[in-house]
């Protein structure tokens, strides 16, 4: 017997909302504290992840504006992510096995100028 396939997607993405959710109640309760960021700390030049703690606990709180603020590129894909995790779950349904990566110039290329965009983007509005 095939052993099922698991909707790993899914599942991370749940959990992940969920953490949010509890860090932004601990937070809120003056039980939590998060570090500043240290390459921010160190150089003064944010790192390409820098506001998603706050756009985290943004929507902990369930303040959409201010989570768009804190990082507008994570509020987007998280938008998208009830029609990935339907089509995770989908796959996983029907056992097939996760589509190979793109071995395209191009499709790398676009991840990265996401990547470099989103950090100049920070960098540029002073989050």
């Amino acid at each position: 017997m095939k052993a099922r396939r698991i909707p790993w997607v899914a599942l991370a993405g749940g959990v992940g909302l969920a953490l949010a959710v509890v860090a932004a109640w601990l937070q809120g309760l003056g039980l939590l504290r998060f570090p500043a960021c240290p390459l921010k700390t160190f150089t003064g030049l944010p790192c390409a992840t820098c506001g998603l703690t706050r756009w985290a606990l943004a929507l902990g709180h369930q303040d959409w504006r201010a989570a768009f603020h804190w990082h507008p590129v994570a509020t987007v894909l998280l938008l998208a992510w009830p029609l990935v995790a339907f089509w995770d779950v989908l796959r996983a349904s029907r056992n097939r096995p996760y589509p190979e990566l793109p071995q395209s110039a191009w499709a790398r290329g676009a991840v990265l100028g996401l990547l470099l965009g989103t950090w100049v983007l920070q960098a540029v509005r002073g989050i």
